[in-house]
């Protein structure tokens, strides 16, 4: 093999390093990268072949733990390098190259590029970038360019490079070195570009850009901006900074680099356009689909503004240890503190599900197994606060040969603001192109399979729930022993396993055919009216978990009709209803009217899947709260269909003239319409199943603290909720390993007491042991008349008036007149708070979320996905909010 090579097709990784094995990889795909030629590795093993022995015995007595041990033997063997001639025959060879390839370039540029003994210690591999060892040299002339040949070399034997390769356990001496010769760009404006987030995996683009040429923001030698460019929206984050100076060449001397002054008016200038932005993020992520992973690229625009990469190296990130974590969605059902006992149920109840759906997908058994491990952590437990981890539902996601496909909807329905890059490692192994095309057609095949039965299967899930659930509360009703009550849990959850993943099959046609149709009406520019959506997704009389707050609506309808009970029921507080409900000294048709619902939805609550929480049959509160509020705001649920109707009505209007009477896109928009209302209709019945299973789940614990109480084991019965569902049942079966739990409780209860004072992040990036990362929450800045908040508008409608920020539901009793409802998230069991609110306002959620479907149902306009509304909106301020178009805007105080 030629020691010079010039054919970018011949420039092996083994050759001539991973730097110039990109680059030329990179020209292959049509990036624009200068012309160059390489120096391979064997030139230079020749050439250091005379004094390796010599080198070899410098080398045997030094200690990589002391440093002037390593500065002597760097110091002696750059002596030994320069002892060391080029011969004539490879300086003419070299000089022919550049005559022959690189011949009108004034100038070049000479790059070194480290081999090491194996592929893992090469320069920018995945796992050893090398980063600022190997030498570079710019502006270089003709004449000088064999001298800076031996520079590269000689850089591999540098004190720095000798303690890198000392401290990361490699062999000192196992080392090659290539070179390249390149054509130098004079670059008047250069960058650094991250396809990723190094420290969240976030697919943003990063740009670091400054005057001059690339070494002086490589070198943090000038001042630089920084660009964050999200990876779905689009925005674009600036942070500009005061660019004084930059770096170029040295014209006086005629080679070399020298700092300048940059002109005034472009100091405070941003140093990279829109467009330009545009194009290098475009650029970044045609250069990762090369390659397969997120890259740190180096690039410069020259004065005609055409921009030239200069080198791209894996962008390097240790997922051993990284780990990331959002409340996103999650939130929605475990707002909040949640108890041990809780997260532990959270953490069973995904496992098993998840389990469940990926089995009806397509995974193997064999896999599920080899990713037990996996399933066991899809959430975790951070100050008290219940995540999801990403790392494992990517992972696990992955799975399922069509992900990819469905990856960006799945991220839009959990409501994340970017992508994220996960290592898939072991859990995506490398299968030949024929076995990858079979595995997707026959996930398609699935998918498509389960589409056209998801209605009798969800009828049959339905069926099996009432009877299975029927079946637990004839258990509750007749066992008392601790051991027979541990058994049937556990044979309740290896039936949900069983069951169970038929809804999760129904969440992915939602998020699927959401993204379909947001796709047609972007395509055909529906999307210039921002409601039109969100009404058209109204008026749906199947959704269970709605008919749960109309039969509230209906007792307050028939309260408000006697006109004396009224008058007493409003004049009554809390206390006193309840205490009349439970001594049965209520009007008897009113005491049936609410017995009914209890017996009907008494598991329908406030944060109705957290444990610690009383259901409507432990504390009828806030039925009767609700009713109260209702009876109060005058509510009428006939009129609140009539509403929403009129909604739909308007909105299928609107589509009549903008299609016409007939039209095959208004037909097959109606028609798509009309699949997501049915599978929206699934999920919220599914989700009423869900709250009856953790409500049996609650009775289960409770009837176990009775045992525990009576045993010593704890002190009262709500002591329970500090501990774990494993913990629990292992005391009744043999299984678990204490007897008494009371020094756990209390630490567990002072644990969250402090936690509940904290504020955490929504989403976070830990590196190792998660305890020894930060993760306090950053204080945000509170808004100011005439600024304005961006969300995600879910229901249309304007609505002024006075935030009400609500971070408990039980803490509130009434809302007054013109309060706009500001938190950060929803469950079923806020509906009364909801009802009574002139707008409402949530940090998480999105347009399929609770509190969208609910703002839709019951026409009160709605914004979600509002960053930090809690903090940055302070309770009282005077705000509108425009549920069409997701903005929040701060009004002045009247």
């Amino acid at each position: 093999m030629n020691e010079i090579i010039s054919d970018y097709r011949r420039m092996a990784r083994a050759e001539v390093g991973g730097k110039f094995h990109v680059q030329a990889l990179l020209r292959g795909r049509g990036i624009p990268v200068p012309d160059f030629f390489c120096l391979s590795r064997r030139l230079h093993d020749r050439w250091w072949q005379p004094a390796r022995a010599e080198a070899a015995a410098l080398l045997a007595t030094v200690d990589p733990r002391d440093r002037a041990s390593v500065t002597d033997a760097a110091r002696r063997l750059q002596a030994l390098v320069h002892t060391l001639d080029i011969d004539a025959a490879t300086c003419r060879a070299v000089h022919d190259a550049l005559d022959r390839h690189l011949g009108n370039a004034e100038y070049v540029s000479v790059r070194a590029c480290m081999l090491g003994a194996r592929p893992e210690w090469s320069e920018d591999s995945v796992h050893d970038p090398h980063a600022g060892i190997s030498a570079t040299a710019l502006y270089v002339r003709r004449e000088d360019v064999i001298a800076r040949v031996r520079d590269g070399w000689a850089s591999a034997y540098s004190e720095q490079a000798l303690l890198y390769r000392l401290t990361q356990g490699q062999d000192a001496l196992g080392v090659s070195v290539a070179i390249g010769v390149q054509r130098m760009v004079f670059g008047e404006r250069s960058f650094v570009m991250f396809t990723c987030d190094p420290n969240t995996t976030a697919r943003d683009t990063l740009l670091i850009a400054g005057h001059g040429i690339g070494e002086g923001v490589v070198q943090e030698a000038v001042p630089v901006d920084h660009y964050f460019v999200n990876a779905k929206s689009g925005a674009i984050e600036r942070r500009l900074a005061v660019k004084h100076v930059g770096l170029g060449f040295d014209a006086e001397r005629g080679q070399g680099l020298r700092e300048f002054e940059v002109a005034p008016e472009r100091r405070e200038a941003a140093c990279l356009d829109d467009d330009e932005i545009r194009t290098l993020q475009a650029l970044g992520r045609k250069i990762e689909q090369v390659f397969g992973w997120p890259q740190d690229i180096e690039g410069t625009l020259d004065a005609q503004g055409r921009v030239h990469i200069l080198q791209a190296r894996p962008v390097s990130i240790d997922f051993v240890r990284k780990r990331l974590w959002t409340g996103l969605n999650i939130a929605e059902s475990y707002p909040g503190v949640s108890s041990p006992l809780t997260y532990s149920l959270a953490r069973l109840f995904y496992r098993v599900i998840f389990r469940d759906i990926y089995r009806r997908a397509g995974a193997p058994d064999r896999q599920l197994t080899e990713h037990h491990h996996r399933l066991d952590r899809m959430i975790g437990y951070v100050n008290g606060r219940i995540y999801y981890s990403l790392n494992a539902f990517y992972l696990l996601h992955g799975l399922v040969p069509i992900f990819p496909w469905l990856c960006k909807a799945w991220e839009n329905m959990v409501g994340l603001k970017t992508s994220y890059f996960i290592d898939a490692g072991e859990a995506a192994p490398v299968l030949p192109a024929w076995r990858r095309g079979w595995q997707q057609l026959r996930g398609w095949s699935i998918f498509a399979r389960e589409f056209l039965m998801l209605p009798r299967r969800m009828r049959a899930y339905k069926q099996w729930w009432r009877e299975r659930a029927l079946q637990s509360r004839r258990v509750l009703q007749d066992e008392r022993d601790a051991l027979a009550l541990t058994e049937e849990f556990h044979r309740l959850w290896r039936d949900v396993g069983r069951h169970w993943g038929v809804t999760l099959i129904n969440d992915a046609y939602i998020f699927t055919l959401h993204a379909i149709v947001q796709a047609l009406f972007k395509r055909w520019r529906l999307d210039e009216d921002p409601a039109l959506l969100s009404n058209l997704l109204c008026g749906d009389d199947q959704i269970e978990s709605v008919e749960v707050f109309l039969s509230v609506l209906r007792i307050a309808a028939w309260v408000r009709s006697q006109p004396t009970l009224c008058a007493d029921f409003l004049a009554s507080d809390d206390a006193t209803l309840v205490q009349r409900f439970r001594a049965r000294r209520l009007h008897a048709t009113l005491l049936t009217l609410l017995d009914d619902h209890i017996a009907a939805y008494g598991d329908r609550s406030m944060q109705e899947l957290k444990m610690e929480n009383p259901s409507l049959r432990d504390d009828p509160t806030v039925l009767l709260r609700g009713v109260r509020r209702f009876v109060k705001a005058g509510l009428d649920p006939d009129a609140s269909r009539a509403a929403e109707l009129k909604q739909r009505a308007e909105a299928e209007a609107a589509l009549d003239q903008r299609f016409g009477r007939r039209s095959l896109r208004k037909g097959l928009l109606r028609w798509m319409l009309k699949l997501l209302r049915e599978v929206i209709a699934h999920r919220e019945n599914s989700r009423y199943c869900r709250s009856e299973l953790f409500g049996i789940c609650r009775d289960l614990f409770r009837a176990q603290a009775a045992h525990l109480v009576a045993q010593g084991a704890i002190e009262r019965a709500d002591d329970i909720y500090y501990l774990t569902v494993d913990e629990i049942t292992g005391y009744t079966d043999g299984t678990g390993v204490d007897e008494a739990f009371r020094e756990t409780v209390e630490r567990r209860r002072r644990q969250l007491q402090a936690y509940a004072q904290q504020e955490v992040p929504e989403t976070l990036a830990t590196q190792g042991a998660l305890r020894s990362n930060p993760l306090a929450r950053a204080e945000a800045a509170p808004g100011v008349a005439g600024q304005a908040l961006q969300g995600l508008g879910s229901s249309m409608g304007v609505a002024q008036g006075r935030a009400r920020v609500v971070l408990d539901p039980h803490q509130v009793e009434d809302l007054p007149p013109d309060t706009i409802l500001v938190t950060r998230e929803t469950d079923p069991g806020w509906l009364f708070l909801m009802l009574a609110s002139t707008g409402i306002v949530v940090e998480r959620g999105s347009m399929l979320s609770h509190t969208a479907i609910t703002g839709r149902k019951f026409g009160i306009p709605t914004v979600v996905g509002v960053d930090d509304a809690c903090r940055r909106i302070a309770d009282g301020a005077p705000i509108e909010i425009d549920g069409g178009r997701g903005v929040v805007r701060f009004l002045d105080a009247a």
